[in-house]
């Protein structure tokens, strides 16, 4: 029984296939360099990789992207916490929040942008001001949305104005709405249609179809401006093809694309699965096949996963002395009574 279940796990770890032949991946340069540590390389290779929608073509990247990750590559950690926060992976909110946060401790503002999205109001705002500060137009957009929920204590309506104007000259076509909807409503501004209009435009494009709805209803009912059937039909065209579809998949867990990564040779899954398991990401932990899969990675070259492999050996010999010396402890203190 005890024999079955070790072919079993070997077997789960890619050891074998229904052929009796050891599966393998074919080993682009970036690939080779990854496993042997250069994470710019990973990130490369990942690039390299077709970034379709469903889970086949984009695996290598997820495995990549997330080895890199793990290693503290800043531009690896904004794009696996994309990948994350994508309907093709399901993963738990927490390994996308880290994934941002340390991608943004590396100075990426994409990701701190990414990563304050998820906080309360009142610690997002400071990460948006931040990230504006350093000329992150998306930033400029959320911080002055901030400042504009937040008027009645921070009397920032005005500083909302000249953060949401700074984030249209950045070329956030959020920025530029934001602005719009401000003149149009007369929102901590004075009303002001034809502005309303000059910034709908910055705004109306494939990024932001929300632009171009606004000018289809300003041309078609003539606000501030003469109504123009023919040019509102022609937003309200535009619009429908900015318009951004959400494509519905089936969500597939992290750890599963690793183990599956893994069963194919591909030796960062390996890694990545072995990791998920001996910190409990997704799944319960559990020491004993996380060391299994390091060992498998190990064994295909990488460094990293040796050292993971050797770290939870040393854990088990010393966890397993205390017990003893525990145990004896015991013993002689009972024998003393």
């Amino acid at each position: 029984m005890i024999r079955l279940l070790k072919i079993s796990l070997l077997c789960f770890l890619g050891a074998c296939t229904t052929n009796g032949k050891s599966r393998s991946l074919e080993r682009s340069p970036n690939y080779v360099k990854c496993v042997r540590g250069n994470l710019d390389a990973c990130v490369s290779y990942a690039k390299e990789q077709p970034q379709g929608r469903d889970g086949k073509t984009t695996r290598a990247a997820v495995v990549s992207y997330q080895y890199a990750c793990l290693l503290d590559h800043a531009d690896a950690c904004l794009e696996i916490g994309r990948i994350y926060g994508a309907s093709s992976v399901s993963v738990s909110l927490r390994s996308q929040m880290e994934s941002h946060k340390k991608a943004c401790e590396k100075g990426r503002e994409e990701a701190c942008v990414l990563y304050a999205d998820r906080l309360s109001r009142t610690e997002a705002i400071t990460y948006y001001e931040k990230s504006c500060e350093n000329n992150y137009g998306p930033a400029c957009t959320r911080y002055g949305q901030s400042l504009k929920q937040n008027w009645r204590i921070s009397k920032g309506l005005e500083k909302a104005i000249a953060v949401q104007k700074k984030a249209c000259d950045l070329g956030d076509d959020a920025g530029c709405f934001a602005l719009g909807q401000s003149y149009f409503f007369g929102s901590g501004i004075e009303k002001n249609a034809e502005n309303a209009r000059i910034y709908f435009e910055k705004s109306c494009n494939e990024n932001n179809g929300a632009g171009c709805l606004a000018l289809a209803k300003i041309y078609e009912k003539g606000i501030g401006i003469q109504a123009n059937l023919q040019r509102a039909n022609a937003y309200y065209e535009l619009a429908e093809k900015h318009e951004r579809v959400s494509i519905a998949q089936t969500p597939q867990s992290a750890y599963l694309i690793f183990v599956d990564a893994c069963n194919y040779g591909d030796t960062l899954g390996c890694f990545n699965a072995g990791w998920f398991l001996a910190q409990g990401l997704e799944i319960r932990r559990n020491i004993t096949t996380a060391r299994e899969f390091f060992q498998r990675a190990c064994i295909e070259g990488l460094d990293t996963a040796c050292k993971r492999r050797d770290k939870i050996t040393e854990d088990r010999s010393k966890t397993t002395e205390e017990s003893s010396k525990t145990e004896v402890n015991e013993l002689d203190s009972e024998g003393n009574k």
